[in-house]
């Protein structure tokens, strides 16, 4: 998911005047006064607030610059505090760092700062309806310890709709992450691998549950790999089904990756070739001389 941070300008005075009355939202007014605030910012102390009278209501309100709002800091330290906190930096880490650029924030503001980035990200999730949703995990390691972020897409244009922390790898924790991202944006189809939590989720939420097709390839790939050197350890090398297998197994990879119609049709014959191949010529079931479990 790619997040963009833009560091806000931040000016010493405003430079321009309010269009209309914040209450009454008419557009007679007067300037009331100014007076200096102090900021909390590494390139300046103080910013020049107007106070402007509305004639139509009479009452009065502030008019702050750019980057400046009633808080404190100005808008660049906050989003400079949240950014050093995505980084990995903690609180105190990036309070004295703000304070070595002359900025006097405490551990406390970066936090909140950080929580309000945070707040901000989750409102501006994407709208609208998306039928197929993807999901998928991955691992960090963040001071030692193992740390596990869920992602999900939009299984059509492959834009990231969210990512969340997961503490637990079980069902209902699965459940709990999809379950706001499938409320609000109508999904009926989840794309995932092959790991259990997600079928259970996927039925708990009445989605239906599609295996995502990369991970298929992955699997089929890998799963090839072993069958092939697990035949040439029964075959020898000039065996015609050793080279019959190996062929079939590159066919299936290529039918996979092309993933055209005739495609389907040609993956049912070679499963059906190798069911056949089960049984005796007269239909009847071979039994086996031992119990064999291939290994992937």
């Amino acid at each position: 998911m790619k997040i963009r941070l833009v560091v806000p300008d931040v000016n010493v005075h405003p430079t321009e005047r309010p269009r209309r009355c914040r209450y009454c939202r008419k557009p007679y007014l007067h300037r009331h006064g100014t007076f200096r605030k102090p900021v909390r910012d590494h390139k300046l102390q103080e910013a020049i607030v107007d106070r402007y009278k509305c004639v139509s209501c009479g009452r009065t309100f502030r008019h702050y610059p750019s980057g400046i709002t009633p808080k404190d800091q100005s808008q660049r330290t906050v989003v400079l505090a949240a950014l050093m906190y995505a980084l990995g930096l903690s609180c105190s880490a990036s309070s004295h760092l703000l304070r070595a650029l002359g900025a006097e924030i405490s551990k406390m503001s970066v936090w909140r700062d950080a929580q309000e980035a945070g707040e901000a990200l989750r409102k501006s999730r994407p709208r609208g309806r998306v039928r197929v949703m993807g999901a998928d995990e991955t691992v960090f390691w963040v001071k030692g310890e193992e740390v596990v972020v869920g992602f999900v897409v939009d299984g059509s244009s492959g834009k990231s709709l969210g990512f969340e922390v997961l503490f637990e790898g079980e069902a209902g924790a699965f459940r709990g992450w999809l379950e706001p991202y499938t409320e609000e944006l109508g999904v009926e189809v989840l794309v995932s691998d092959d790991n259990d939590s997600y079928s259970v989720a996927a039925a708990e939420l009445g989605l239906e549950h599609q295996l995502c097709i990369a991970h298929v390839r992955k699997y089929v790939s890998k799963r090839a790999k072993s069958i092939l050197e697990q035949a040439r350890r029964e075959y020898e090398e000039q065996d015609d089904k050793l080279q019959k297998l190996s062929e079939d197994l590159e066919v299936l990879k290529g039918l996979l990756k092309e993933l055209s119609e005739q495609g389907i049709h040609e993956i049912e014959r070679l499963h059906r070739g190798y069911l056949c191949g089960l049984l005796h010529p007269g239909g009847r079931a071979r039994r086996p001389r031992k119990p064999q479990r291939l290994t992937g």
